[in-house]
């Protein structure tokens, strides 16, 4: 927590990711979540989550959001590809009247 302290007296960050937060203690993120909205309000906390409860992740005493990269791999990324294809041959077919 001291070094939290330093981060935000020194750097004034706003929030911190907490990388493969699932191995993370519960209970360190919620002494985390209450030492950080001390010092600042806003603090925001990040979560990268691949497995696990969600409902356990994101609440009012631990994370506030989560990174899900499995979901972004296997269904975001390739629906934004499909939406850019798609994008494209109608703004071709634009140009082309």
């Amino acid at each position: 927590m001291e070094q939290v302290k330093h981060w935000i007296s020194a750097y004034d960050i706003d929030g911190l990711r907490l990388a493969y937060s699932e191995a993370v203690d519960i209970h360190f993120q919620k002494s985390l979540r209450y030492f950080s909205s001390q010092m600042k309000p806003e603090f925001f906390l990040l979560g990268e989550q691949f497995i696990g409860e969600l409902a356990r992740a994101i609440n009012t005493e631990t994370l506030q959001s989560l990174a899900n990269q499995e979901l972004y791999q296997d269904f975001v990324r390739p629906l934004m590809r499909r939406i850019s294809m798609i994008w494209l041959r109608e703004s071709e077919k634009t140009k082309s009247l």
